[in-house]
């Protein structure tokens, strides 16, 4: 649960007609928070709709699961308006976006639709500098694919890192 003041949205809005609407408050609110704090307590109950929009979007016709990527891309843009630096967690973010959680959204599309996210996905982040001080070997990669245009490691860490989270 997360309640936020007011004040934090003063130069935000949420789009309109985009799912994953939780990127907008881990990229554009919590950066403008002075303080964070958590508790432990469950204060509510997390019900499983198979109607929901979430599991309706897996079908192989339904192509919403592509508004994550132009929902960052908006974040990015807003991002920059709002001149925000791109921190290290910003950019680990980013990379588990554009890899594992990305693959996980349209792994059901058509291998041209998935390249051609693939592709924009590199286009995205072409400025952005991922020199993360203390990066692990799986971030290392998604950059090198990212920057590269490597298609096949791309897919590859990501089923990858798919399977140790089902492990897990």
């Amino acid at each position: 649960m997360c309640v936020l003041k007011r004040e934090l949205f003063k130069n935000i809005r949420f789009p309109i007609n985009y799912l994953y609407e939780d990127m907008i408050i881990r990229l554009l609110i919590y950066p403008l928070c002075n303080k964070i704090n958590t508790i432990s307590s469950i204060l509510y109950f997390y019900r499983v709709n198979n109607a929901s929009l979430s599991i309706s979007i897996s079908n192989k016709t339904n192509f919403k699961s592509l508004s994550q990527f132009f929902l960052l891309k908006d974040i990015i843009n807003m991002r920059k308006k709002l001149e925000f630096k791109d921190d290290e967690l910003f950019k680990r973010f980013i990379l588990s976006e554009l890899t594992t959680n990305m693959f996980l959204r349209i792994r059901h599309l058509d291998k041209e639709t998935i390249y051609d996210v693939f592709l924009a996905s590199c286009e995205l982040i072409e400025n952005i500098d991922f020199n993360i001080k203390k990066s692990n070997i799986k971030e290392k990669i998604k950059v090198y694919c990212l920057k590269n245009k490597k298609f096949t490691i791309w897919k590859l860490i990501s089923i990858y890192e798919l399977i140790l989270i089902k492990v897990r």
